[in-house]
């Protein structure tokens, strides 16, 4: 509610988080694996995968900063059970992982609780009355 009622963009925080996560990082990369990256490069060992991880993780922060600011619960509980399946059917054709009894388990308990945290942390009508629609302001940025 804070990101959707204060004035303002959230570039900035966007840009203060990940440079204080860059600069965390760095740190502990350095502390905890000086030598190799003297030795052999920062960037030893990317491969593929590596870059492919990267540049979802990356599309996806900024898929979901769009989500808070514009969406509301009932869309985000959506997006949330779509990005798992996504992520398991991509995880099984690249990765070649096995999907288990553990993993429906666990994926239906993940959408149970987005569910439920939804469902109770309703406190008044889902759309407020002279605002357009959210499916119609996320239309407008795609």
């Amino acid at each position: 509610k804070i990101l959707k009622t204060k004035p303002g963009s959230i570039w900035p925080k966007n840009v203060q988080l990940a440079l204080i996560g860059s600069i965390v990082t760095l740190m502990m990369s350095l502390f905890n694996d000086y030598d190799q990256i003297y030795r052999y490069g920062f960037f030893v060992g990317y491969d593929r995968y590596v870059i492919g991880v990267i540049l979802l993780q990356s599309i996806g922060g900024l898929v979901v900063s769009i989500i808070v600011v514009i969406c509301d619960s009932i869309i985000k509980g959506y997006a949330t059970s779509l990005s798992l399946v996504i992520s398991s059917v991509a995880s099984v054709y690249i990765f070649g992982s096995k999907v288990s009894l553990y993993f429906f388990i666990g994926a239906g308990l993940v959408i149970i609780a987005g569910q439920m945290y939804r469902y109770y942390s309703i406190k008044g009508p889902l759309e407020s009355s002279g605002e357009s629609k959210d499916s119609d302001k996320l239309a407008k940025i795609i």
